[in-house]
């Protein structure tokens, strides 16, 4: 499994279990991160407390470049423009800023809930659609096992 195209490529396509693979990867990442972040990031006045919270946002920015990623070309692989992600993506930050407006926690969470949902939709569609089994416009010129050009299952 090339690791490299699966994670910082946005051409091609993969089926659902390189997808899936990469989601459970993508996810253990995220939770090393928010552990990391939570157990060392105490002191955020000083330079080296500074330094590692920009460290933090950086790898997180990475993390959610590879999940990209991973979405457009799932999103390939059923014959559609990787620009539908965009939408849930800015749907999901709208969410995430609204927690940081002075919003009643219950009105936030239901607001964020609301805002959510078309990204979890779409990841739902992208674990459970079946890819095409012919070639499309997005089909990689070097077929690789696991990533073939049929995008088959």
């Amino acid at each position: 499994m090339d690791f490299g195209y699966l994670f910082f490529s946005l051409k091609g396509r993969i089926a659902r279990m390189p997808f899936l693979i990469g989601m459970i990867v993508m996810t253990v990442l995220i939770v090393i991160l928010d552990v990391v972040d939570a157990v060392l990031a105490s002191d955020m006045t000083t330079t080296s407390g500074m330094v590692f919270s920009s460290l933090l946002v950086a790898l997180y920015a990475l993390v959610s470049y590879c999940g990209l990623t991973l979405m457009v070309k799932r999103l390939h692989d059923l014959g559609h423009s990787g620009w539908y992600v965009a939408g849930a993506f800015l749907l999901t930050f709208g969410a995430n800023f609204l927690m940081l407006t002075p919003l009643s926690e219950r009105s936030a969470a239901i607001a964020w809930l609301v805002l959510s949902l078309p990204f979890l939709g779409l990841l739902l569609w992208l674990f459970f659609a079946k890819g095409e089994d012919h070639r499309n416009d997005y089909d990689r010129r070097m077929g690789m096992e696991g990533f073939g050009p049929q995008g088959t299952d």
